[in-house]
């Protein structure tokens, strides 16, 4: 039995997804985490009004911190987003 793969299992992939540079940012646009997440705008939103996804309000601008999607897609933040460093822990 074959299985799909949902995510490529490469950072260079995994940025393309979102047409972002690497490393990726400490934050994602709510269409950033949308596509990467594979949900729909709307699905999005609701997801972050129910606590689902951690959003953080910045004046008018909804962000989500990338290292919690990469977490909740079971992916290193540490080795993929800008500004983390593992050694810090």
């Amino acid at each position: 039995m074959k299985t799909a793969t949902v995510l490529p299992s490469d950072a260079t992939s995994l940025a393309g997804l979102i047409d972002l540079d690497l490393p990726l940012p400490p934050a994602l646009t709510v269409k950033q985490t949308s596509k990467l997440l594979g949900l729909g705008l709307r699905q999005t939103y609701d997801a972050i009004h129910t606590g689902e996804i951690v959003a953080v309000r910045i004046g008018r601008r909804l962000l989500v911190p990338t290292c919690r999607v990469l977490e909740l897609l079971g992916l290193p933040a540490d080795q993929l987003v800008a500004g983390t460093d593992p050694a810090i822990g």
